[in-house]
């Protein structure tokens, strides 16, 4: 005892001590008491020490020395030594229980801060783990507990229920936790920003998971399969997520308070994005390997292997609920970033030509950028800038890919809201559409054509409104008809002497006629190439 008590507060201690006992093993009978003493004494010291080295003791202890113990007093199935029913009567009583308290005095220590969304692991915590981007100092330590849990079931395999119980319990709390957390950035008074609520929106979200960009996030580039005209392929599926987005705003005007104007929540949601898919990846890699009686094979012992206990499949259908759980919230984290970019792209870009005057006449002051261009250039770049230190690099990628093609599309819709249109305020919206391309290709590194398109399509409207049809049967169709609608009518509302309402709707019939024409001469130069080949 006087040995044991110095020699207890460290491993090395521990293992001198174990030594001792195992000298002991030889006695027999009534010899055997004083090594229960011991054994017992030792438990109790441990017991203030971690739970970890009580759990450490008692393996050795239970597979070694009780079982040897029992053996060499000849004791049957029916009767247990003392100290088998001791250590039985305090792990139920008070080591389960012990257990539970530190796991939620730690994890406590993470969540109840005043803001745990903007607390993250240490660069030293960042290295151990292998990640490349921030991860939350919550959801690290949740992880590590649960990690120690099934140590311990491992090590206690007769309580590996209780123990995966609480795994489960602290997993859905740590889940509660980050549903709150998530809400407080995408509510504002009471109603969700319209980029979290379009996420929310079943129709949007299959819609975006099954465009190319973001199947291929989980691909690298280098390792993609190759497609024919890869490039068309990749706009037309911007084209279509364009298209269902202006569907779903409309012309409708959006209030600051229905975007995220802090880019430290933009940033916060970027770490619990990272944070619970990893968190979810280290879960099904550390359940997989439990077994469950329907991964035994048939005659197979289920307790072949003590490191691994039966799990219930009760048990283990949590587990991975929960893991599905903590993955479709990381995704969830994802899409919003992606539309909350583009969100502020309409809030900035509808307003420029619904209440913008652009019939002015050409000045210093009037030429100047737009001051909603140059909000939202700003706007881009500070997302940009806490995007790149908190995501992964493809990650980040499927936030800015295709940026270009929406605000393309925006600012050709918008030809309809102009009341009219100047040459100056023509030379202004190609002004306009530079810097924003100028930004987004340093962001992007690419050439961002997408805008290209846009500057072309307002510098038609130098252009008459002849001049216009006849540039259409030169050069071919590049745009819609309803997109060709809007600039022949914005040539309507804002030159003079061009004809009344009956010449506009000759204009619209020709342009129809123009269209038809046009498609009738590429079908047939499309057919003409299968017959040759």
């Amino acid at each position: 005892h006087s040995e044991a008590k110095q020699l207890v507060q460290s491993q090395i201690g521990l293992v001198k001590i174990l030594l001792v006992i195992d000298d002991l093993m030889p006695l027999r009978g009534a010899q055997l008491e004083p090594l229960y003493r011991a054994l017992i004494f030792i438990l109790g010291c441990l017991s203030k020490s971690g739970i970890y080295q009580v759990s450490w003791l008692y393996f050795l202890l239970y597979f070694r020395f009780i079982q040897e113990i029992e053996h060499a007093l000849g004791l049957g199935p029916t009767k247990q030594c003392p100290l088998r029913e001791f250590l039985t009567i305090y792990i139920k009583n008070i080591f389960l229980n012990q257990v539970l308290a530190e796991i939620n005095k730690e994890i406590e220590g993470v969540t109840k801060a005043s803001d745990p969304l903007k607390i993250l692991a240490n660069a030293d915590t960042m290295k151990t783990l292998g990640v490349q981007r921030p991860l939350l100092q919550s959801t690290v330590i949740v992880e590590k507990t649960a990690q120690d849990l099934v140590h311990l079931m491992q090590d206690l395999s007769a309580y590996s229920d209780q123990f995966l119980n609480m795994v489960c319990v602290k997993l859905q709390e740590y889940k509660d936790t980050c549903t709150v957390a998530y809400r407080g950035i995408a509510q504002s008074d009471e109603k969700l920003v319209i980029s979290a609520s379009w996420a929310k929106d079943d129709d949007i979200t299959r819609l975006l998971k099954s465009l190319p960009n973001w199947i291929n996030m989980a691909q690298p580039k280098q390792l993609r399969p190759k497609r024919e005209e890869e490039e068309d392929f990749i706009r037309a599926a911007f084209g279509k997520e364009s298209e269902v987005l202006i569907g779903n705003l409309g012309d409708k005007l959006i209030p600051q308070q229905e975007i995220m104007r802090d880019v430290s929540d933009l940033k916060a949601l970027a770490n619990m994005h990272e944070s619970l898919e990893w968190l979810a990846g280290r879960m099904k890699a550390a359940f997989s390997n439990l077994p469950t009686a329907q991964t035994l094979s048939p005659g197979q012992d289920s307790h072949a292997n003590t490191d691994l206990p039966l799990v219930s499949e009760q048990i283990m259908q949590t587990l991975s609920e929960l893991a599905r759980s903590f993955q479709e919230m990381a995704d969830r984290c994802l899409l919003v970033l992606h539309l909350e970019v583009r969100v502020h792209c309409f809030h900035y870009l509808i307003p420029l030509a619904k209440q913008g005057n652009y019939a002015i006449v050409a000045n210093v002051e009037s030429m100047d950028y737009d001051p909603l261009v140059v909000r939202l250039n700003k706007d881009i770049s500070a997302i940009e800038e806490a995007m790149s230190a908190s995501l992964q690099q493809h990650k980040f990628q499927y936030i800015f890919e295709g940026l270009g093609h929406l605000i393309s599309c925006i600012l050709i819709n918008g030809a309809q809201y102009f009341k009219r249109i100047s040459e100056s305020g023509i030379k202004k919206m190609c002004r306009n559409i530079f810097i924003l391309q100028q930004n987004l290709t340093n962001i992007t590194m690419s050439r961002e054509a997408d805008l290209d398109f846009a500057r072309q399509y307002y510098e038609m409207l130098y252009n008459t409104a002849d001049e216009l049809l006849n540039l259409v049967v030169d050069q071919g169709v590049k745009y819609t008809e309803l997109e060709y609608i809007y600039a022949l009518s914005l040539l309507h509302r804002s030159q003079t002497g061009i004809g009344d309402q009956t010449t506009q709707n000759m204009r619209l019939q020709r342009l129809k006629e123009i269209i038809c024409e046009q498609a009738a001469i590429k079908q047939a130069t499309k057919d003409k190439k299968i017959t040759t080949v």
